[in-house]
């Protein structure tokens, strides 16, 4: 019984040792071509890396010209309001050749005076009041100066 056991146990061992053999065979020549499949997948993965590096920077590339073009069209609007703000400010400031010819025309004395003196700085009012209190003082009462309205005495 015995030998029948290690008859049986050593039959099994040469089997269980083709096996192995084979086996090992199968793996040696699955060997070369797993590396060759770990390979190109890591190639592939670097690759894959690679191009999504590439789109990234171009997709910042784009972001950064986009940022570009809003702040030169922002300096262009903020420069075009201020040229406009200027240019309607000296517009303001222009006097027109024949401006006074019309006032004269279109309002009366009374209004002529107003408007003089609201043009007129503080201290320009402030001489011509004096001025004109003087020629009173004096007795010789002068033509008014364009400018100043009546005052209560006046009226």
């Amino acid at each position: 019984m015995i030998s029948d056991i290690q008859q049986h146990d050593h039959g099994t061992g040469t089997q269980d040792a083709g096996q192995e053999q084979q086996h090992q065979q199968t793996q040696a020549r699955r060997q070369p071509q797993q590396q060759e499949e770990r390979q190109r997948l890591r190639q592939q993965q670097q690759q894959e890396q690679c191009e999504r590096q590439r789109q990234r920077q171009e997709r910042n590339q784009r972001r950064y010209e986009q940022w570009q073009e809003r702040v030169a069209q922002r300096q262009q609007e903020r420069y075009r309001q201020e040229r406009e703000q200027h240019e309607h400010y000296a517009y303001l400031q222009r006097r027109s050749p024949n401006f006074d010819e019309l006032m004269d025309e279109i309002l009366g004395e009374r209004e002529l005076e107003e408007y003089y003196l609201e043009r007129m700085t503080p201290q320009d009012r402030q001489e011509v009041w004096e001025q004109e209190h003087l020629n009173e003082l004096q007795g010789n009462p002068a033509p008014r100066a364009h400018g100043l309205p009546l005052d209560d005495t006046e009226r």
